[in-house]
């Protein structure tokens, strides 16, 4: 190369790392290559720094402005697959994301398993259903116990029969039944447990009428019992208790009392009656507040005797006053037995009375229980002197009372025109009683035929029932409907009941058949669990009536 000024030479904007550098240095000619500036570069400390190729510092770059690169990486010493750089205070360092979350070396962050919680999710986020875990299909949800949202057994066919449900169902229900409908007759249960019941009356004979009850009126169905404040009318049967009244009736405590309703007080001392009570000065220490003279005494020492047969009741002739005691032999007790006689009785009778009685307006006359002779019909005997053991008295009102012997099993008593009752012997197993004017008695037994419910083989699909006919319904795998009969007669009656005890899963409907069924005309859909009962037709006003409600 010729000599040339420094002002001479041209530039370059890519130098090769051999070519030369000319360096003028105490009259000296010198020349460096760029590798040998390059591995001879002091600390360089610049305004700006721009390579379009590669950039290599050796010791630390201290950057007090921005670093701009251009390039897509970033090459470190440490490069640790799914790192990022997290500033520490001082420097940026390489850290792998640990923890809830991750990301990979495709910069795909991945949230950890059961990590979010209900707090994480924002109130307003609208999170498809699609997103949530499946559920048992066409069921409807309700909240359980723990306030959790959970499957029922409700179906949503179930659930779309409530559809256009504008009001109350009750009400709706209520609207179908005529408001002038009054029932003649009603389906009684027998009941004999409940001991507070109380018996359904009308404020008249005849008519509409609301039934009603009242506290004053009671039947405990356990013992049988009516319980009302008080009874009017001729009473057939015993009485236990207290009676008053006139005219025959009884008055004061029955045979079974033992205490006195309200208790004395004699000679200071509490009585009742249900024991003997010590008297001061009489039977105990002590003495008894008196007065008047000896000569008149107003009480006696009475000591107790139960041996004497023959004794004589004392009394007096007047109710009051001083006067003697007296005796009358038409009057006496026999204090061994406890009997009192007398010619005879006036008065209201308390107690038992054994033996015959006859009379009226409440007197009694005759022969007591001891009667050792026939007493006739007319004075209310049985004019017979004995009867057959385990018979049924039978009387003309005349001639002496008979006994039919019914001590042999099965047989019934039945009237056969010439005034005196016959037997009949029991029957053949599973015969009936049914009438026959050819017969002596007019009865005869025979054998049984039609009538009762004829029980069809379980049916699991649509089914005509005829009339008479019961159906054992099995809905276990879907619903279907029992139809009932086109052309029914009044009294015809369809059964039918729950095989599988799923009709609150899939519903039995029971097809009217173009008749009305209580009264409205539309199927009638059974969807409770175990259901059975019996529909009876009555007209075609009213269709089919439930049996049992």
């Amino acid at each position: 190369m010729a000599t040339k000024k420094i002002s001479e030479l041209s530039t370059t904007t890519t130098p090769s790392s051999s070519a030369l550098f000319p360096i003028v240095q105490d009259g000296s000619t010198l020349a460096v290559t760029l590798a040998n500036v390059a591995a001879n570069m002091p600390d360089l400390t610049a305004n700006s720094l721009t390579s379009s190729g590669t950039l290599t510092v050796s010791g630390n770059a201290t950057i007090s402005g921005d670093l701009t690169i251009s390039g897509d990486d970033l090459t470190m010493g440490t490069n640790t697959s799914g790192a990022a750089l997290i500033a520490d205070g001082t420097n940026f360092n390489p850290v792998v994301i640990s923890g809830d979350i991750s990301i990979g070396t495709t910069g795909t962050a991945a949230i950890g398993s059961g990590v979010i919680v209900n707090a994480d999710v924002n109130s307003s986020a609208a999170i498809a259903f699609s997103k949530m875990a499946d559920l048992t299909a066409s069921r409807a949800l309700v909240s359980d116990g723990s306030g959790d949202v959970s499957v029922s057994a409700v179906t949503s066919t179930e659930v779309g029969y409530l559809d256009g449900v504008s009001s109350a169902i009750q009400t709706q229900l209520d609207s179908k039944a005529s408001s002038t409908y009054v029932p003649t007759t009603i389906t009684v249960a027998d009941e004999s447990t409940d001991t507070t019941c109380f018996p359904l009356f009308v404020t008249a004979a005849t008519g509409d009428l609301p039934p009603k009850s009242g506290s004053n009126l009671a039947f405990n169905s356990g013992t049988g019992a009516l319980t009302a404040t008080s009874f009017v009318g001729n009473l057939t049967g015993n009485v236990t208790g207290n009676t008053s009244g006139t005219s025959g009736s009884t008055t004061g405590n029955a045979a079974t009392a033992t205490i006195l309703a309200t208790a004395r007080n004699i000679g200071g001392v509490s009585f009742n009656g249900s024991a003997s009570i010590d008297l001061p000065g009489v039977n105990t220490s002590g003495n008894q507040s008196t007065s008047g003279t000896a000569a008149i005494a107003t009480a006696v020492t009475v000591a107790d005797e139960s041996t004497d047969t023959t004794c004589n009741v004392l009394f007096t002739t007047a109710a009051t006053g001083d006067l003697p005691p007296k005796s009358g032999t038409n009057l006496t007790f026999n204090s061994n037995s406890g009997v009192l006689t007398a010619t005879g009785f006036a008065g209201a009778l308390t107690g038992n009375v054994t033996g015959n009685a006859s009379g009226s307006s409440g007197s009694c006359t005759g022969n007591a229980a001891g009667l050792s002779s026939t007493l006739v019909v007319g004075s209310g005997g049985t004019g017979a002197t004995s009867l057959t053991a385990n018979g049924v008295l039978i009387g003309n009102g005349t001639s002496a009372v008979t006994a039919v012997d019914m001590s042999t099993k099965g047989h019934l008593l039945a009237g056969d025109g010439s005034g005196n009752p016959s037997t009949l012997s029991v029957g053949t197993n599973n015969y009936v009683l049914t009438a026959d004017s050819g017969e002596a008695t007019g009865l005869k037994w025979a054998e049984a035929s039609g009538g009762g419910t004829s029980w069809q083989s379980v049916k699991t699909g649509d089914y005509t029932a005829s009339a008479g006919e019961g159906v054992f319904a099995n809905t276990s795998a879907s619903a279907w409907t029992l139809t009932l009969p086109s052309s029914p007669s009044i009294g015809d009656e369809v059964s039918f009941k729950d095989y599988a005890s799923t009709f609150h899963t899939y519903n039995l409907t029971i097809g009217r058949n173009s008749k009305p069924i209580e009264g409205v005309a539309e199927n009638l859909v059974i969807s409770v669990k175990g259901a059975g009962n019996t529909l009876v037709f009555t007209d075609d006003t009213k269709g089919w009536l439930i049996k049992t409600k």
